[in-house]
């Protein structure tokens, strides 16, 4: 019999692991039955591949539940508890663990692992390379990608004894709540984030917010942004020539996604050559103001996003809008959130005009109304928004680390 093992092991395990057939590891291979239920009285969950969450499905979101009675006159199949589901069709890999019987339809394929094997490592070994590429090759040249039981029942893996098979289940589990963790505070915060915008500024021409600082109690003033401030079009394109200066570029996924741009990175942006008089009138400094004047819809155009310093040897992309506000008009990061209120979004969204691709005109961009309180209570607003955003991105940054460590591992830990 074959035999591998991985570049990473635990302390102690030194063992070769073995070549075996999913055959041999999974005592029931559980194909569901093609037909939906037509009754729902009973309580055992009918599941999608929506009611999946992380690792586990446990139920189902739709409240949708099936009798003993339907069971027994339809033949369905229940997927016990403490088996596995994966997706045997569209969407290859997904896999989660199932924490109660319950019933689900032919998009997926029931597995009941043997007792010497760990379901968490199981689940596991179904995110591996080895498994997913399995997967896609079997699917292969079929009008409707699917992988039947045969299929599922001759896929070769590699595994360890028990013990090492539950140390390396229980790393990827601590890891996973980790995971789950930080998205569900990512989650909240951003929550709490749209709860304060919803509350912090004025919407529907009313000149008062719902939710104050203390001692602030002037109305908004109503302006146009271009009474506030000077709009510019002329960006600098991505074409190279011999005869011009190396520059960054300020591009639009860049805004689009308010990426944060510092002196210190700007070197990072993509890289063009500008004319000299180019790289002078459309250079990016603190307090710039730049917005996506172009889009697929109208409702996603008009993303907004504020220079907080002066960026060395960069000019802005023609795909982007920028908006330079006249002295004292806007505490500095205050356009990140006022400008992009429902309020503003909105005219934009009727504003915009086009067929396959929709354009906000320098004209229109003037012509926008917003709500603008005292530059102190600008100061406020922004400041406490700034703060969520930043432990937003903190918390983004090591959420973004642990997937890393996640996938690395999991190339080290299985063989390849």
């Amino acid at each position: 019999m074959k035999t591998n093992a991985p570049k990473l092991r635990f302390k102690g395990f030194e063992n070769s692991w073995e070549s075996t057939a999913l055959s041999f590891v999974m005592s029931e291979f559980i194909v569901p039955m093609r037909d939906k239920p037509k009754i729902f009285d009973g309580n055992v969950p009918w599941t999608r591949i929506e009611d999946i969450e992380g690792r586990y499905l446990r139920g189902t979101k739709s409240g949708q539940f099936v009798s003993q009675e339907t069971i027994n006159s339809m033949n369905l199949k229940v997927i016990p508890k403490n088996s596995l589901i994966v997706s045997a069709s569209a969407s290859f890999g997904i896999v989660a663990i199932v924490t109660t019987d319950l019933i689900t339809n032919q998009t997926f394929i029931g597995l009941v692992p043997n007792r010497q094997y760990d379901l968490d490592f199981l689940y596991m070994f179904f995110q591996t390379k080895k498994a997913r590429d399995y997967m896609k090759e079997k699917s292969a040249g079929s009008t409707i990608f699917y992988i039947n039981q045969n299929d599922f029942k001759n896929m070769v893996g590699e595994f360890p004894e028990l013990d090492e098979q539950k140390r390396i289940g229980e790393l990827f589990l601590n890891l996973d709540t980790l995971i789950e963790h930080d998205e569900k505070y990512i989650a909240l915060t951003k929550d709490v984030k749209n709860s304060l915008l919803n509350s912090l500024f004025v919407k529907d021409k009313s000149s008062i917010p719902s939710l104050r600082f203390k001692g602030f109690n002037n109305c908004w003033k109503q302006c146009k942004l271009g009474e506030m401030g000077e709009f510019k079009s002329n960006g600098v394109d991505k074409l190279s020539r011999p005869d011009e200066l190396p520059v960054n570029l300020l591009n639009y996924m860049d805004v689009y996604s308010k990426r944060k741009i510092t002196k210190d990175n700007c070197h990072e942006l993509m890289h063009v050559t500008a004319k000299q008089s180019q790289k002078s009138d459309n250079n990016v400094l603190a307090s710039d103001v730049f917005f996506t004047p172009t889009s697929e819809t109208a409702d996603d155009i008009g993303h907004v996003m504020v220079i907080e310093e002066d960026l060395p040897n960069t000019v802005y992309s023609y795909h982007l809008m920028r908006y330079r506000p006249f002295e004292g008009s806007f505490y500095m990061t205050f356009p990140n959130y006022g400008l992009a209120t429902n309020y503003v979004r909105n005219q934009m969204s009727l504003m915009a005009q086009g067929v396959q691709r929709f354009v906000l005109s320098k004209s229109q961009f003037e012509s926008i109304n917003c709500f603008i309180p005292d530059i102190k209570e600008q100061q406020k607003i922004a400041d406490l928004l700034t703060n969520v955003d930043n432990l937003i991105l903190l918390r983004q940054r090591k959420l973004d680390s642990l997937k890393n460590l996640r996938s690395s591992l999991l190339e080290k830990v299985f063989p390849n």
